[in-house]
């Protein structure tokens, strides 16, 4: 199985002869199954991510930019936006900027939905709240 596993990688070009391999089941792990099968394999799953993939470089100190995918509007509570941060840290109470087609909106983060982080930074996907948006 495992050669296998190896022989389909490296036909599509990846490292299939240095990739490490962890055979497990997250259904035994969630279920409280075999532990060999279920939680020791997904630690060690856990431990060759942290071992093989580098945390992405944060640009931090450049201003906040978030490509807004979607909004809601949320009676007593206002509008929600969300989306991925692709630059910076907005935290509640920062000023920001909403850039459209056609003219370019102050307001201020009021809130944030998604796990009660202090400040969100590239890399995560998150809502802010907004207030009324002021031209």
């Amino acid at each position: 199985m495992v050669f296998a596993v190896r022989e389909l990688l490296n036909f599509y070009k990846f490292p299939g002869d240095s990739i490490e391999i962890v055979r497990g089941s997250a259904l035994a792990a969630a279920s409280g199954g075999d532990p060999a099968l279920g939680k020791e394999a997904i630690l060690k799953l856990m431990e060759a991510v942290e071992k093989c993939i580098e945390t992405p470089k944060r640009e931090l100190d450049k201003p906040f930019l978030m490509p807004v995918e979607d909004t809601f509007s949320i009676a007593g509570r206002g509008t929600v936006a969300t989306g991925r941060v692709e630059q910076g840290i907005v935290k509640v109470g920062d000023d920001i900027e909403i850039v459209g087609l056609v003219n370019a909106l102050k307001t201020s983060c009021t809130g944030e939905c998604t796990d009660g982080f202090v400040d969100r930074m590239d890399g995560f996907v998150c809502s802010i709240v907004v207030c009324t948006c002021q031209t």
